[in-house]
């Protein structure tokens, strides 16, 4: 009897510190003026040099790569103001902050992505029609990544919690998909993801 009163009790205190560590973040989220509004952080950075291939990683961006008139990198409701752009050796580099686990008290709570989207925001990537990329590579935590009418040598994606959608994606070499948890659409092929991972050299 003694036992079950005690887990009880730290079951107690556990939710407690969850629940007063959610609602100390949503105020400060919301309500503190030393956190800048989203709206301020949209932006366009226009992309300048010859560009290869593309890396992006961060916890909670949703991401889309699509074709256009001019190579740019458009921001749009991004929390995340420390996000680098970078062009190295023909590889245009995009790194937000990034975690690979979310852990409270040694519970892992990754699962609870919804919490943290507003965090989150939109990253899309305009690629030229004349652009071929060699790669493509994305790491993502809690968030989304979709390409659309792109052509390139090879194409790593991961995304922890969220969603994987190509359409008409061609990939000349080899193509590798991995989803913690979530749902990915490869070109009309649809799955749900839990610990999802395929190459193209396993098709």
């Amino acid at each position: 009897m003694k036992k079950y009163i005690k887990v009880l009790l730290i079951t107690a205190c556990v939710l407690f510190v969850l629940g007063a560590g959610i609602m100390i973040s949503t105020y400060f989220i919301f309500y503190s003026d030393d956190i800048p509004s989203q709206i301020e952080n949209d932006r366009i950075v226009t992309v300048e040099g010859e560009v290869i291939g593309i890396d992006i990683s961060s916890s909670y961006y949703n991401v889309s790569i699509e074709k256009g008139d001019e190579f740019k990198v458009i921001f749009e409701d991004c929390y995340d103001p420390g996000t680098n752009v970078t062009i190295k050796d023909g590889i245009l580099s995009i790194k937000g902050g990034f975690c690979d686990d979310i852990e409270i008290l040694g519970f892992d709570v990754s699962v609870a992505s919804k919490v943290f989207d507003t965090f989150g925001g939109k990253v899309t990537v305009i690629v030229p029609e004349n652009e071929y990329m060699q790669l493509i590579y994305a790491e993502i935590g809690c968030g989304s990544f979709e390409m659309n009418d792109i052509s390139c040598g090879r194409l790593v994606t991961q995304v922890g919690i969220g969603e994987i959608s190509l359409k008409n994606v061609d990939v000349a070499i080899n193509k590798f998909l991995e989803c913690k948890l979530g749902t990915v659409y490869d070109n009309g092929d649809m799955k749900f993801a839990i610990n999802h991972s395929v190459s193209s050299s396993d098709m």
